[in-house]
């Protein structure tokens, strides 16, 4: 705005601040319209520009406390899925020294529609169950390892299955952008948590507890050569069938949720 000295421009009303736009400073000087014209312009200031002084945030604001709100709401309903599986025996079945477990799928969901932080809440919830069978040893492996370490077997239930959900929900962003039809990143998201839960498992207690007493006994049983051999001997069908689980079902269910919400795009 290039405003002559005595002709003020037609100013709407408002909050307004000015600019000096030869001294690049804004100039000390706010004040509110209440009319159609207005000679509060500071007389030094010879060319300047007029802006809103104040912002209106507080549709913006509403906004994001709904969002907020609603991304909370869904957090505690896959908890609550997470743990009504857990309680009723749906989120696992025990194959042999391992537990197959579907709980990865509604981890897989939530970690793509909500994203990593929510999805590092999720596996930090199951990892607390995992680690809760550990402690009453409902769990053989896992509790004779808590007897063990206890230190080790919390990074083993814990750590771990947070550090999935995170991973899970992270990759998931990435592939998201690259998949410009929406349509096969969901079922890559599903198949990642439980192959992202297989690997980092199988492979701490690789790193940590492979030279134990219990798992040596598993390693002549199996007949493994050696830890990559004895990963897959043991996994064999068991985990085979968590990935196309989680391919399937949590990639089918995370489409249909997002296109139902609108956040497929």
């Amino acid at each position: 705005m290039y405003p002559k000295k005595n002709n003020p421009p037609l100013v709407e009303r408002g909050s307004y601040a000015i600019i000096d736009l030869f001294a690049g400073e804004i100039v000390p000087c706010t004040f509110r319209v209440k009319g159609r014209r207005t000679n509060a312009f500071p007389s030094q200031t010879l060319v300047y520009a007029v802006y809103p002084a104040k912002r209106n945030t507080s549709k913006e604001e509403n906004m994001n406390n709904r969002s907020n709100l609603r991304k909370m709401t869904e957090l505690a309903i896959f908890i609550t899925i997470i743990l009504v599986m857990k309680i009723t025996g749906l989120s696992s079945i025990p194959v042999g020294p391992l537990v197959m477990t579907f709980t990865m799928v509604p981890i897989a969901i939530g970690a793509m529609l909500l994203g990593p932080a929510e999805g590092a809440v999720l596996g930090f919830v199951y990892g607390l169950t995992s680690l809760y069978d550990a402690m009453t040893g409902a769990s053989a492996m896992t509790g004779f390892f808590f007897q063990i370490s206890p230190v080790h077997t919390i990074i083993l239930c814990v750590v771990v299955r947070t550090l999935v959900g995170f991973l899970t929900g992270l990759c998931f962003k990435t592939l998201k952008k690259i998949d410009k039809k929406k349509i096969w990143c969901y079922y890559a998201g599903g198949l990642m948590a439980p192959m992202f839960n297989t690997i980092l498992f199988m492979g701490y207690i690789v790193l940590v507890f492979y030279k134990t007493e219990f798992v040596q006994n598993l390693v002549s049983k199996v007949g493994a050569a050696n830890p990559f051999m004895f990963i897959i001997l043991v996994v064999g069908i068991q985990g085979m069938i968590e990935w196309l689980t989680g391919l399937v079902a949590g990639g089918t269910v995370a489409k249909a949720v997002a296109h139902a919400l609108k956040r497929d795009n």
